[in-house]
């Protein structure tokens, strides 16, 4: 073996030890830091669901405000239909009706009004 491969060999064994040791020093050194971690993770995580929630309610409260004016414009509408159909006048159709009785009187109505 040359001396490249050797120094190959030790530096990628060094590095490999590095990465290795490294998490069980720092598992031993902060077991407490660890819980004190932990409980900042799950306080940011109910800060954020909180957060969450917030935005959630105030989207929920336009859809149903919105959901009620719709109700109104839509119960106003109608409304204002409804009254300008009792505005118009009924008239007795039986006047507005001249209905041939015999079929000469029809043909005869046919004829004048074409």
């Amino acid at each position: 073996m040359n001396i490249k491969s050797k120094l190959s060999y030790i530096l990628i064994a060094a590095t490999l030890l590095f990465w290795s040791i490294t998490p069980l020093c720092t598992c031993a050194a902060g077991a407490d830091s660890l819980k004190s971690v932990q409980n900042k993770i799950s306080q940011t995580k109910r800060h954020e669901i909180k957060i969450l929630l917030k935005k959630f309610g105030v989207s929920m409260s336009w859809v149903a405000g919105s959901c009620v004016v719709i109700f109104l414009m839509l119960l106003s509408y109608k409304r204002l239909k409804n009254s300008q159909q009792k505005i118009v006048i009924n008239q007795d159709i039986s006047k507005n009706l001249n209905s041939p009785e015999t079929l000469d009187e029809a043909t005869k109505f046919f004829i004048e009004k074409f």
